[in-house]
């Protein structure tokens, strides 16, 4: 068996954020480094928001464009912990204001 070094490392620190709702867009279902753009408040909004982009996904233009085939393109949320300082959306028309449409 071989030997590690066991050296003990500091605790894990605590640090305050705020729960949100992230939207990403997934190519192919199995992409490790897709990262959300959009945040929601709450879950309900992400549901709302991704039914809206999902209708014609290759519509919004600046969320996670990538060159080559965009067939398999849809949206899907996430919960995540965003910074306290950052505005997080509580409606549909505050997150649709940050989408451009191509």
């Amino acid at each position: 068996m071989p030997e590690y070094d066991t050296t003990e490392h500091a605790k894990t620190t605590y640090e305050q954020a705020q729960v949100a709702y992230g939207i990403y867009a997934d190519y192919d279902g199995n992409a490790p480094d897709t990262a959300s753009l959009l945040f929601c408040s709450t879950e309900d909004l992400a549901k709302a928001v991704c039914e809206i982009l999902n209708k014609t996904p290759r519509k919004w233009g600046n969320l996670s464009y990538v060159d080559g085939s965009e067939w398999s393109k849809s949206f899907a949320y996430s919960r995540v912990l965003v910074d306290l300082d950052q505005k997080v959306p509580r409606s549909v028309a505050e997150v649709m204001a940050e989408v451009e449409v191509v």
